[in-house]
């Protein structure tokens, strides 16, 4: 198929994650998915979380421990991304 574009398994995954994801901040905002609204704060929450799990994962924040407060931790997160 000419000009056609191969989608690789992981861009459908990746597509459908962030379906969801809009979804899930559309239904707390009350607001429809597409709404600009949405994208900033699904964008904002995704940056975040991606950042502080790559801190997580690689060890590098130093010493940090947020086990026991990681829950609070991102819940303080979302309430100002969403306040």
């Amino acid at each position: 198929m000419e000009g056609a574009v191969a989608v690789s398994g992981m861009q459908r995954f990746s597509a459908a994650i962030r379906k969801a994801h809009f979804a899930q901040v559309a239904s707390c905002l009350q607001l429809p998915s597409d709404d600009p609204l949405v994208r900033m704060k699904s964008y904002t929450l995704w940056s975040f979380i991606h950042g502080h799990s790559f801190l997580q994962i690689d060890n590098k924040d130093g010493s940090m421990n947020f086990d026991a407060l990681e829950k609070d931790f991102l819940t303080e997160v979302a309430q100002k991304v969403f306040g």
